[in-house]
């Protein structure tokens, strides 16, 4: 056998040698691939789970949320019809007394009058001024007078007058004869400022014992019990007899006095009522009888 070709079958040999390395490796890469694919088709399979899973957890709460809220809206639409039911009876509609009607505000529709708020030009004003019986006022103990000079004492100078009121309490001592009853009273000026602001002013008791607690520096307290005596000897003093006497002489009594609001007003001297826009006329419906002919 020539050289030649122990080389050909060397080559041939060495060929083959490769060829099965080729097919061993290609075997395995074939095998890994497989292996990969397993592994894409696994990791996909779990993405896939996760996020439906993620997806299926925020559906559920916002199904939740959605479920609360409209549980909740629809127990405030009740509450409020139920409310407004409430607010809309009335004697009409319901077993309410026709007294607990209240009035209804109409729209106002008078015209605006183009003029500026406040006092008209020519209306009377009134300021404050000191009164010119001032210096009887003092001699009469109705009223004080305080000076202060800021002028060192010169001859001519501007007055500059400042108004208040002064809050005292005011202790008399009364010395009687040995044997006398001791005893503390109240003073005619407590008791009438008592009597003046619980009935022309309306103040209720406590607040006005409150009242005179306060302006007094906690020295005065005059309790509800002692107030109701003032009033009651405040009315034996008046004569009833005399204020009878006027009403039953008079021509006409004025028997009641019921505050209404209109939404028509017909003024003194005027033709046409006006009629209210956008609110309502205070009026007062007071009921006469003839005095005379009742007495």
């Amino acid at each position: 056998m020539t050289n030649y070709s122990r080389d050909i079958i060397k080559q041939i040999e060495e060929l083959t040698t490769d060829n099965e390395r080729l097919k061993f490796e290609n075997r395995n890469l074939k095998a890994d691939n497989r292996e990969l694919r397993q592994k894409i088709e696994t990791l996909e399979s779990s993405i896939d789970e996760k996020i439906a899973l993620a997806v299926k957890k925020v559906c559920t709460s916002l199904h939740e949320r959605i479920e609360y809220l409209e549980t909740e809206n629809g127990r405030k639409d009740t509450e409020i019809l139920r409310l407004k039911a409430q607010i809309n009876k009335d004697s009409s509609n319901s077993s309410k007394p026709s007294g607990t009607d209240g009035f209804k505000k109409v729209l106002n529709s008078r015209e605006k009058s183009g003029k500026k708020v406040g006092g008209q030009k020519g209306h009377k004003g009134s300021t404050l001024v000191i009164p010119k019986n001032l210096d009887a006022l003092i001699d009469e103990g109705k009223a004080k007078k305080h000076l202060v000079d800021l002028t060192n004492g010169a001859e001519k100078y501007i007055s500059k007058w400042k108004v208040d009121l002064e809050t005292t309490v005011v202790y008399t001592e009364y010395r009687l004869p040995y044997g006398s009853m001791p005893g503390v009273f109240y003073g005619e000026n407590l008791k009438a400022l008592s009597v003046l602001l619980s009935n022309n002013g309306l103040i209720a008791e406590g607040r006005l014992s409150d009242f005179f607690n306060e302006i007094s520096g906690g020295l005065i307290s005059v309790n509800s019990a002692t107030i109701e005596k003032f009033n009651y000897e405040a009315a034996a003093k008046v004569n009833m007899e005399a204020i009878k006497n006027d009403v039953l002489n008079g021509k006409v009594m004025d028997t009641d006095e019921t505050p209404v609001q209109c939404a028509q007003l017909l003024e003194y001297g005027e033709s046409i009522p006006k009629t209210a826009d956008k609110t309502t006329f205070d009026v007062t419906i007071r009921t006469h009888s003839n005095a005379t002919t009742n007495a």
